[in-house]
């Protein structure tokens, strides 16, 4: 299944290799066991194989547990592992845990395997 999101934040919450962050769309690619969409809010339950980010360049390659969206803010608990910045972007190695957005936020848990960069 393919969702695209035209949304300004993103956060990722994942034991990976980099993760680079770019423009504002997303797209995300994979195998969903369930998603459910209210108001602003989106649940998202999947196994998934790969996010593509098209105008950003992302991929990720993870098994993702639960994936819940609410408002538009973000606290993040992780590792920072390694912080890299390239033509203004950042690129992150992390071991996380859990990514909290809350009053319009995101919520992220699962383990991330591989990241790859396709711009």
């Amino acid at each position: 299944m393919d969702v695209l999101l035209a949304d300004v934040y993103m956060i990722v919450a994942f034991t990976a290799m980099e993760v680079l962050l770019a423009d504002v769309y997303r797209i995300l690619a994979f195998t969903a066991m369930e998603v459910t969409w209210r108001d602003v809010n989106m649940m998202v339950a999947f196994t998934a194989m790969e996010v593509i980010w098209t105008d950003v360049c992302i991929i990720l390659a993870f098994t993702a547990m639960e994936v819940t969206w609410r408002d538009v803010y973000m606290m993040v608990t992780f590792a920072i592992v390694e912080v890299t910045w390239r033509d203004g972007y950042m690129i992150i190695a992390v071991t996380a845990v859990v990514v909290t957005w809350i009053d319009v936020y995101i919520m992220l848990a699962f383990a991330a395997v591989e990241y790859q960069d396709i711009c």
